[in-house]
């Protein structure tokens, strides 16, 4: 039972968006939604015809099925919308059968035009649209023109079967009153009038429309719309009738092709049909039969330029008129104490050499010892670096020269013993190996 609930929930919702073209009248129930039993014979619905070869249907359905439909409704609701289970005790009759009569102009009084040649047998579980094809019986409506529909129960007694109502809750102006009236013109429908008993029901009563539909069998083409902006041309028909843009679109541009005198086109200094190869257009239209587009405006616009980026030069070479070229470098004069820098092409300042310290053997207070051996790899005038350690030496520095060794030179073995004062280390004996 669970599917029957889904399933007629789906049908419901489906009918009422089924079918949504320019000629057809829409008309379906809200969830939820009252009516009217068929204890009330005769009911339903005036409406104004926009097409002539019409199905006309009315929204019924068998209470039980109808119920279980609201309550898988009342499930999703937050918080819960209170609806009553159905109740099992009531018997809904299994069939129910409708004919149904079309009458010309406004009410019961006008001419008939249809009459139902048997009558419409529905068993439930039902809930959606009880229809007739009026074009495939032969009867065809004029547009404009007012038309009754009446549906009444035939045989049977058709217990707990209901036609659903339409209500516009929205408050409306009152014209009598010129005042917002939530009680005035409450039928979803103002293009007709509700018929219960055969009597035509007042909206301001809060009776409602009938739900129902009128559906265009043979609905008018919608023409596809095709549009394009700074599009190129890349080929023309040889009749000069269309051009095929990059994007293999077709698009007419002579007036010939369409309707003539209707299409108005403007080019931006082009001359009316010189269109060449690599125009750039710009239109909008309706595809035809052939899905050629066919322009209710084109215009040709100016071409345009495209300016290609600049290179990205990598240093020392710089752009020049778009292109990259290495500078000749201007070599500058240099003066008074500067100097020409050549990795810099700069003129520098020359440093000032520092004097090298003036050893002495008289240790200042503070001095740290220090010590260390390793070859001589630079002999200065009061200095040696032992290793990578500049050393100094002073008149008072005792030197012991080994191996015959007579002053200092690179590469010997020398051993000192010292003080570091200052950030500068004074060796106070020096033991050359």
């Amino acid at each position: 039972m669970r599917k029957n609930i889904i399933a007629f929930l789906a049908l419901f919702v489906l009918l009422g968006s089924a079918h949504a073209g320019p000629t057809d009248i829409l008309n379906p129930p809200p969830l939820p939604a009252g009516g009217w039993g068929l204890a009330h014979n005769n009911i339903g619905q005036s409406f104004n015809a926009v097409a002539g070869d019409v199905t006309i249907g009315v929204y019924v359905a068998d209470q039980e099925t109808y119920n279980q439909v609201l309550q898988a409704w009342a499930n999703t609701c937050a918080p819960a919308c209170g609806v009553s289970a159905w109740d099992p005790t009531l018997v809904v009759s299994p069939t129910v059968s409708l004919d149904v009569t079309v009458y010309e102009g406004e009410g019961l009084g006008g001419r008939v035009i249809y009459t139902s040649p048997a009558p419409i047998t529905l068993a439930k579980p039902f809930n959606g649209v009880a229809s007739v094809d009026l074009g495939a019986a032969g009867v065809f409506l004029t547009v404009g023109r007012q038309y009754t529909v009446i549906y009444n129960e035939a045989t049977g007694t058709g217990t707990y079967w209901q036609f659903f109502a339409t209500i516009d809750r929205t408050p409306t102006i009152n014209p009598v009153t010129g005042q917002i009236d939530p009680n005035y013109n409450h039928g979803a429908y103002y293009g007709g009038w509700a018929y219960i008993q055969g009597v035509q029901q007042n909206p301001d009563s809060n009776i409602g429309d009938v739900a129902f539909q009128v559906i265009d069998n043979n609905p008018p083409v919608i023409p596809t719309a095709c549009q394009g902006t700074s599009a190129i041309v890349a080929g023309l028909n040889s009749s000069k009738l269309f051009m095929t843009l990059a994007n293999g679109q077709k698009v007419a541009y002579s007036n010939v092709y369409g309707s003539p005198g209707t299409t108005q086109f403007t080019f931006n200094g082009v001359p009316y049909g010189s269109f060449a190869i690599g125009n750039v257009v710009t239109y909008v239209g309706a595809l035809d039969a052939s899905t050629i587009c066919v322009p209710s405006s084109l215009t040709v616009d100016p071409p345009v330029v495209v300016t290609p980026p600049p290179p990205s030069c990598v240093s020392p070479q710089v752009l020049q008129g778009n292109v990259c070229v290495t500078p000749t470098p201007v070599v500058p004069t240099c003066t008074g104490s500067t100097v020409l820098d050549p990795i810099t092409n700069t003129c520098v300042t020359t440093a000032t050499p520092t004097p090298p310290p003036v050893a002495s053997c008289v240790v200042p207070s503070g001095a740290k010892k220090v010590e260390g051996h390793a070859k001589i790899t630079a002999v200065g005038t009061n200095s040696i670096t032992v290793g990578k350690t500049v050393v100094y030496f002073a008149d008072c520095t005792v030197r012991e020269m080994n191996g015959g060794a007579s002053s200092f030179a690179i590469g010997q073995i020398a051993e000192f013993k010292g003080f570091k004062a200052n950030g500068s280390i004074t060796a106070t004996k020096i033991t050359i190996n």
